[in-house]
């Protein structure tokens, strides 16, 4: 690896930095190696956090000379890869200034901020370092890659892609979403009601579940990791101003998740 941190002084957003580190490293393999870039990048150590209440943290200097990224321990691979790529984006980003001297302590909410209000600091930094993971761990030339090879979305694709850049599910869906040529939604839902729901970000936000309906589905089970959420994704119909599902959904039972797939008849 042979990127280095002068080569990222030009710019200070996630996606300027993924840009340089791409330029940089052209031939990145998947999954992205994140504890060596960090390594490479000037963090000293990737160790693991005790601290109660907490996924990851940055403990640095006033100069960000140098940083030890902290990982809570017994996490899976996804959360670990994903947490160090977002202390990593606090690292790079120069006016990520932390709650307490030389250090950042993020909360699990922080690594789902995906939005910040105008004038909420504290939010808009935990967005930038976790669109920078995003970034750096599901590069878009590497997605539009895989997409190149198989142009038809569907959802067994996007658990194999998942699989191979070693990310979560539902991380998965955002990129796939927000990168693939087709027009998709993933709508996720907990206890019934819909929590989140991610699509291109170009296309009109006015395209909501509301807009939805079933077809028939067959069903088949299987268990995943992951935590009680249900998961659709939704593919436009030619019908304008509405979408047709032809999803998932992931169901929490009393001692396990399970993964349903719907497909169509």
């Amino acid at each position: 690896m042979s990127v280095m941190r002068m080569d990222l002084a030009d710019t200070g957003s996630p996606e300027g930095l993924v840009s340089l580190v791409l330029k940089h490293e052209p031939n990145f393999r998947v999954p992205v190696p994140i504890e060596e870039l960090a390594l490479q990048l000037e963090i000293e150590e990737i160790a693991e956090l005790e601290t109660e209440g907490f996924e990851g943290g940055l403990i640095t200097d006033s100069n960000r000379s140098r940083g030890i990224i902290l990982v809570k321990r017994g996490v899976n691979q996804p959360r670990r890869r994903f947490t160090i790529g977002h202390e990593l984006g606090h690292f790079l980003i120069a006016n990520h200034v932390p709650d307490e001297d030389g250090r950042f302590l993020c909360s699990r909410q922080d690594l789902q901020t995906l939005s910040a209000k105008e004038g909420d600091r504290r939010a808009k930094m935990e967005f930038e370092a976790n669109r920078f993971s995003s970034l750096i761990l599901m590069p878009p030339p590497k997605l539009r890659e895989y997409f190149k090879r198989q142009p038809s979305p569907s959802i067994e694709h996007l658990f194999q892609l998942a699989d191979e850049f070693q990310v979560s599910k539902e991380a998965m869906a955002r990129a796939y979403a927000d990168y693939h040529p087709e027009s998709l939604a993933f709508i996720i839902v907990k206890d019934g009601k819909v929590g989140r729901i991610y699509h291109n970000r170009k296309r009109p936000s006015s395209q909501q579940a509301g807009t939805n309906r079933f077809h028939k589905v067959r069903y088949s089970t299987e268990e995943i990791f992951g935590s009680a959420h249900q998961v659709r994704s939704t593919k436009d119909c030619p019908t304008s101003g509405s979408m047709c599902r032809a999803g998932n959904a992931l169901r929490h039972s009393a001692n396990k998740s399970v993964f349903r797939r719907m497909a169509m008849r």
